[in-house]
C-alpha cells in the first residue's frame, strides 16, 4: 500500500471515529470539518476521499456541482488519493508534507529592499481586481466550508510564529513572511493579480455576485491550527475550483506552517493550495501521485519544496498524469499582465536601452525587446528580478538587419533546494546596433511553458536598482546540522570575500551566502570581511562579529515525578545543548497542570498515565520529545477502624468510612461471621448466628489506591 493511500485511510479513520463518537456533536480535522453547511441535500454521510465516494453517487452531477468535465473528475479520482468529496459533492485536497523535511530547512533572507516593517504591507501589483491574500496573522473560520453542522461552528486559526510567542512578529518572523511573499508573488507574476500581506477585508475577498468583478482568496499561513495538522498529518488543504465562485464559504485555503517550517516550503505550499483553488489538478507520474520533478526543477501543482526552480506545468515531463494547462486556466479567471515593452527585431520600435530597465515574461509568447547602441564592445546581462523567480533567462541577439547573431541560455543547475545557478543570461555585443531579446528560456526537464517573471535588463556595469549589503546579524549554526543563509544580497553577483576566515564546514560562497555543515563549535571575530561584486563595489560584513555554532538542541530521556490528584505538584524540564534560555511548550498535560517557562505546575485533577509532547525552543533550533507523566490518587485511609459489637440473633448494620483515594469506593472482605455480609459500598450487616471475636480482611479500592485492613469485629452471646 502507498504511503499516500495509507494517508487517506488515515483521515478516513479518523472521520469515522468523530462521526460515530456518542452525541457526535464536534468533529474535528481538516477532513471532518469538511463538510458544507451550504447544501440542503448531502451527497454523503461524511467526507470520502473521491475514489471511493464515486460509485456512491452521480459522476455527473458531482461534476457540474464542481464546473469541471466528467471525464477529468473520473480521470483525477482515478490517480490522486488525495482528492476528496465532502458531504456536499464539492471537492477538495488533503496534501501531503514533505517527505524530506531536512531538504526544506534553509530559510532565504526575503529580498533586501523588503523592510521588516513593511512585511505586513506588500502588494506584487496593488490595484488590480483580483487579490490572493497571504494571511499569516491569524483567524477563527466561522460559517466555512471548513466547519460543521455538528457544533464545530469555530476553528481557531493561530497566527504564524516561530519563536513560541504569537500574536507578535519578530524581524526574522517579518523576513520569512516578506521571503513567501515574494516566492508567490513570482509565482503569479505573469497575471492580473495583486498578491499581498495587507488584509483587504473580507468584502474585498468575497464575491457578491456572478457579475462581481473584484474579489479573491484568502490562504491563511497558521502555526496553530486547533489539531487540524495533527489528524490530518498534511500540509494544506484547499478546496478545488472555488476562485469564481460567489461567497466566501469554500475560503480560506490552508497552510500549515506549524509542519513546514520553512520559508520555501511555505511559500510552495501556498501557491500549490491557491492553485487548487483556481481548478488546478495535481502533477503526477507514473509512479506517484506528486511529480518531484528533477534536478533543478519541479512543478508546483506537484512537489517543489526540494527544487530551487518550481514553475507551472502542462504535464511535458515523461509518463506526466495530468496534461492540464495550469497558465490557461489560471489566466481565463485572472487576465494576463499587460504587455510592457514590443517584441521585434526592428531597432526603431525596440525600447532603448542605455542603463538598465525592468521587464516582465508572461509566457512562452511573450518576448520584450531592448535596442542597444555603442561605439565599443559591451555586454548585456539580464537576470530575475527577485530572489525566487520562476524565470529562467534566454537572450536572443539581432543585428540591424534582423538576423539572429546568438542566442543566450545558460544551463541551469541545483546548489541548493532554494539556490539555482544559470537564470540570468549575458550577452557580449561588438559594438554597432543590437536588438537583444528576453524571453523565458528551456532549462534541464522544463520547457519555455512556464518560464515566467520578472527581470532587470542592463549594461554590464550598470547598477541592479539595489544597493550591495550585507546582513547585520546572521542566525547561528548548529554542530552536524546542513546551513544556509543568504548574507550578502544587491549589488551585481558573482561576489568576491576578503579576509573571510575559515569555518570548519562552512563556505563563504559567490552567491553571497554563507553554506555547510559545521563541525565543530566556533564564534565569530571582529575580523573585517570585504565583500565585492562585479562591478566592483564594496561592502564589510558587520554580522560576523555575532555568529555562533552551537552545539545542538537536545532533551535527555527524563521521567517526572509523579503527582497526585489534589495536590499541589511541580516539576522541571531539562534540556541541553543550544544557547539558554529556551522557550518551552507543552501539549498533553493533565487537567489543572500548566507549563510555566520549563516547570510544569499545578493541582492535577484526574489520576492517570499522560504522554505529554515537550517542544524546546533555542534561536533556530527546535526539538519536541515526549515524557511520561503520571498521576495517581492519594492513599486511602480508614476512618471507622472498630466496628460496634453485635449481638447473636440481634440484627446488625456497620458502616466503613473511608477517606482519600478519588472518592469512590469499592468494598470487599473475607473471615465475615456467619450471618453477615460486608456491602460494595462498605456496609457490614446481617444477624450473627455465633458469639465469637471475628477477624475481618477488609479490602478497599478507590481509583489507582487501595487499603487492606484488619478489623476486629465481637459478637456477643
Amino acid at each position: 500500500m502507498s504511503h499516500r493511500r495509507t494517508h487517506s485511510l488515515l483521515v478516513a479513520a479518523l472521520i469515522s471515529t468523530a462521526v460515530l463518537a456518542a452525541g457526535a456533536t464536534t468533529v474535528d480535522g481538516p477532513a471532518a470539518v469538511a463538510a458544507a453547511t451550504t447544501c440542503t441535500r448531502p451527497l454523503l454521510d461524511e467526507p470520502q476521499p473521491a475514489q471511493d465516494a464515486l460509485p456512491e453517487v452521480p459522476d455527473a452531477t458531482v461534476a457540474d456541482l464542481n464546473k469541471i468535465p466528467v471525464r477529468t473528475l473520473q480521470h483525477e479520482a482515478a490517480e490522486d488519493d488525495a482528492l476528496w468529496l465532502d458531504q456536499c459533492g464539492r471537492l477538495f485536497v488533503v496534501d501531503e508534507l514533505p517527505a524530506e523535511p531536512a531538504a526544506t530547512a534553509t530559510t532565504p533572507i526575503a529580498n533586501a529592499s523588503v523592510k521588516p516593517a513593511d512585511a505586513f504591507s506588500l502588494h506584487s501589483r496593488k490595484g488590480a481586481s483580483k487579490v490572493i491574500y497571504l494571511d499569516f496573522r491569524g483567524r477563527t473560520l466561522s460559517g466555512t466550508a471548513w466547519n460543521t453542522s455538528r457544533g464545530r461552528t469555530s476553528i481557531p486559526l493561530g497566527a504564524y510564529d516561530t519563536n513560541g510567542v504569537p500574536g507578535t512578529f519578530t524581524d526574522a518572523e517579518r523576513a520569512a513572511v516578506a521571503a513567501v511573499w515574494e516566492s508567490v508573488a513570482a509565482d503569479y507574476a505573469a497575471w492580473d493579480v495583486d498578491v499581498t500581506t495587507q488584509d483587504p477585508g473580507t468584502a474585498a475577498l468575497g464575491r457578491t455576485t456572478s457579475t462581481d468583478t473584484k474579489y479573491g482568496i484568502r490562504v491563511v499561513v497558521t502555526s496553530r491550527s486547533s489539531g487540524m495538522q495533527a489528524e490530518c498529518g498534511c500540509g494544506g488543504i484547499a478546496y478545488v475550483n472555488v476562485f469564481e465562485h460567489v461567497g466566501v464559504q469554500y475560503q480560506p485555503a490552508l497552510v500549515f506552517a506549524e509542519a513546514l517550517g520553512s520559508p520555501k516550503a511555505i511559500a510552495e505550499a501556498a501557491s500549490h493550495e491557491a492553485g487548487h483553488n483556481f481548478g488546478l489538478f495535481h502533477d503526477g507520474d507514473a509512479n506517484a501521485g506528486y511529480h518531484t520533478g528533477t534536478d533543478p526543477w519541479a512543478p508546483i501543482m506537484g512537489v517543489g519544496y526540494y527544487q530551487p526552480v518550481s514553475q507551472w506545468s502542462r504535464g511535458e515531463y515523461a509518463t506526466a498524469t495530468n496534461q492540464q494547462d495550469d497558465t490557461a486556466i489560471i489566466g481565463r479567471q485572472l487576465g494576463v499582465a499587460a504587455d510592457d515593452h514590443p517584441g521585434t527585431t526592428d531597432p526603431a520600435v525596440a525600447t532603448r536601452l542605455t542603463t538598465s530597465a525592468t521587464g516582465l515574461v508572461t509566457g512562452p509568447d511573450d518576448a520584450d525587446s531592448f535596442v542597444v547602441t555603442s561605439e565599443t564592445p559591451m555586454d548585456v546581462v539580464a537576470e530575475p528580478l527577485t530572489t525566487w523567480s520562476n524565470l529562467d533567462v534566454e537572450l536572443t541577439v539581432s543585428d540591424a538587419s534582423g538576423a539572429t547573431t546568438q542566442v543566450v541560455n545558460p544551463g541551469t543547475t541545483r546548489s541548493s533546494a532554494t539556490t539555482a545557478q544559470g537564470l540570468g543570461a549575458t550577452a557580449s555585443l561588438p559594438a554597432g546596433t543590437h536588438v537583444v531579446t528576453v524571453r523565458g528560456g528551456d532549462g534541464p526537464g522544463y520547457s519555455s511553458y512556464g518560464s515566467t517573471g520578472a527581470y532587470r535588463v542592463r549594461l554590464r556595469g550598470e547598477p541592479t536598482g539595489q544597493p550591495l549589503t550585507t546582513a547585520t546579524t546572521v542566525p547561528a549554526g548548529v554542530v552536524g546540522q546542513a546551513y544556509s543563509q543568504q548574507v550578502v544580497s544587491g549589488g551585481t553577483p558573482p561576489y568576491s570575500w576578503t579576509a573571510a576566515p575559515k569555518v570548519a564546514g562552512l563556505t563563504f560562497g559567490a552567491d553571497g551566502r554563507l553554506t555547510g555543515t559545521p563541525t565543530a563549535v566556533s564564534r565569530g571575530t571582529s575580523v573585517v570581511i570585504t565583500v565585492t561584486d562585479a562591478d566592483g563595489r564594496k561592502a564589510t560584513f558587520p554580522g560576523w562579529k555575532t555568529f555562533l555554532v552551537q552545539t545542538p538542541l537536545t532533551i535527555p530521556a527524563q521521567v517526572p515525578a509523579k503527582g497526585t490528584t489534589g495536590r499541589s505538584y511541580s516539576a522541571t524540564l531539562r534540556a541541553t545543548g543550544a544557547v539558554a534560555p529556551y522557550t518551552w511548550s507543552a501539549t498533553g498535560l493533565p487537567d489543572g497542570l500548566t507549563l510555566k517557562g520549563a516547570i510544569i505546575t499545578g493541582v492535577p485533577a484526574r489520576s492517570g498515565t499522560y504522554p505529554v509532547e515537550v517542544t524546546v525552543r533555542s534561536g533556530l533550533q527546535t526539538r519536541t520529545s515526549t515524557v511520561t507523566l503520571t498521576v495517581v490518587d492519594p492513599a486511602v485511609t480508614l476512618r471507622t477502624p472498630t466496628p460496634t459489637a453485635g449481638k447473636v440473633g440481634t440484627a446488625y448494620r456497620f458502616a466503613l468510612v473511608a477517606a482519600g483515594g478519588s472518592g469512590s469506593y469499592a468494598w470487599t472482605a473475607t473471615g465475615v461471621p456467619a450471618g453477615m455480609t460486608l456491602s460494595a459500598d462498605g456496609v457490614l450487616s446481617g444477624t450473627p448466628v455465633t458469639a465469637a471475636t471475628s477477624r475481618i480482611a477488609v479490602r478497599v479500592v478507590s481509583g489507582t489506591a487501595t487499603l487492606n485492613v484488619t478489623l476486629s469485629l465481637v459478637v456477643r452471646p
